[in-house]
């Protein structure tokens, strides 16, 4: 593609152990979806490796996927590595770049809530948005209408192809 610019990566080192940035990354998808207005799917984590893979839908594209892995430097340090994708395609505009970048920084502000507060993902709670049927009844009235302009349309239709016959 022309044009096409690199995709938006951010490393940070956090003073926190491996494992703890593994629980707080095996729940991010929880809570960027309590706080969060949109929806980050969690696509695919892998505790062995250190990696999640989180997508996320866009107006007028197939989204992007943002992958979060992790790696120890030492006993008390872990470097986090943050990429974000394009579904498909890649990065043609400046402002599809600023809101990869926005997604990195919801990643990252829940990864630093996480591992700063581990039960804030307790505190979340994710409801269920059911889905209601309709109370009232279409009126019997509007279904009469409704199928008399049926009949009325494939009468006239009818004769319309015998008469083009």
């Amino acid at each position: 593609m022309i044009g096409a610019i690199s995709n938006p990566t951010r490393e940070l080192t956090v003073s926190f152990t491996n494992e703890q940035v593994q629980t707080a990354m095996s729940n991010l998808s929880k809570f960027l979806i309590g706080t969060e207005v949109g929806n980050y799917l969690q696509h695919e984590y892998d505790g062995v490796i250190g990696q999640l893979e989180l997508l996320k839908t866009e107006f007028l594209s197939l989204g992007v996927s943002i992958i979060v892995s992790a790696n120890a430097i030492n006993d008390k340090q872990t470097r986090i590595f943050i990429e974000v994708r394009r579904a498909m395609g890649s990065f043609d505009k400046s402002y599809e770049v600023s809101e990869a970048t926005h997604h990195i920084d919801k990643v990252v502000k829940g990864i630093s809530t996480l591992l700063s507060n581990p039960e804030a993902i307790n505190k979340i709670s994710v409801e269920k948005v059911e889905l209601k049927t309709p109370t009232k009844k279409v009126s019997s009235t509007f279904g009469k209408i409704i199928k008399w302009w049926l009949i009325v349309s494939f009468v006239l239709v009818g004769i319309g192809l015998i008469l083009a016959k």
